[in-house]
């Protein structure tokens, strides 16, 4: 189980633009895979399957190895993610892993849309929940410090952005790149893509409801409560 956890967690931190990355992807999917097949195969293992945590294991490795092979992006592999992340779901629910069923069922809808070549239409409401929900799940199970909590949190802060609450999406991403600078480093993943995203939305634009329109954001005061905007935005021709 150890050793599995460390392969889950080698897969998270791989870039599969590249080839060199993509190569031990491959080569840590099938050994992840073999492990749980070979682990089934164990007749003690099969009695606590569930209520020793194999089960979850399971979940968690199929789930990823969906993710590699989502983000590879090809015909072949989507169609590959689609039976990994499928397999999963069937996993997290009888499990009763609500969280984690519902962001293997995102990324279904996701890997469809891409085969059909459509796009996936987003309740903006019902994101920020599930995004807020994802957030604190991870934030409860693993602490504030763990890159997966951080990047759920990035990804809060993205749901937060597109529901024109941008003051608050910022004042979450200036307390991870925080975050994970103290404790991580500032040449860690977790820290630069934090610190991007919160340049990302620094630079951005911010919608002001009372106008009904987009003005530039250009700098945040009272601990970021409140926003100093110039505009409205032109859009150009």
């Amino acid at each position: 189980m150890v050793h599995l956890r460390a392969l889950i967690h080698r897969m998270r931190v791989l870039d599969v633009k590249s080839d060199v990355d993509k190569a031990e992807g491959d080569q840590i999917c099938f050994k992840m895979i073999s492990i749980i097949d070979e682990m089934k195969g164990h007749p003690s293992m099969q009695r606590d399957w569930k209520s020793g945590g194999f089960m979850k294991m399971e979940a968690v490795v199929l789930y990823v190895v969906g993710l590699f092979h989502m983000n590879i992006g090809s015909e072949e592999n989507l169609r590959e993610a689609l039976d990994y992340f499928r397999r999963a779901v069937d996993l997290f629910t009888l499990l009763g892993d609500e969280i984690n069923m519902m962001t293997a069922k995102k990324n279904i809808s996701k890997v469809e849309a891409k085969l059909h070549g459509v796009e996936v239409y987003y309740d903006e409401g019902s994101n920020l929940k599930f995004s807020q929900k994802q957030y604190n799940y991870w934030f409860e199970k693993l602490g504030e410090h763990h890159p997966i909590t951080i990047r759920r949190g990035e990804l809060y802060a993205h749901a937060l952005y597109c529901s024109n609450q941008g003051v608050a999406a910022e004042r979450l991403l200036t307390k991870l790149a925080a975050i994970s600078r103290q404790v991580h480093g500032p040449t860690h993943n977790s820290t630069l893509s934090a610190a991007s995203a919160l340049k990302d939305i620094k630079e951005r634009r911010v919608f002001i409801d009372s106008r009904k329109e987009w003005f530039h954001a250009l700098r945040y005061e009272n601990d970021g409560l409140s926003c100093v905007v110039k505009g409205p935005v032109v859009e150009s021709a």
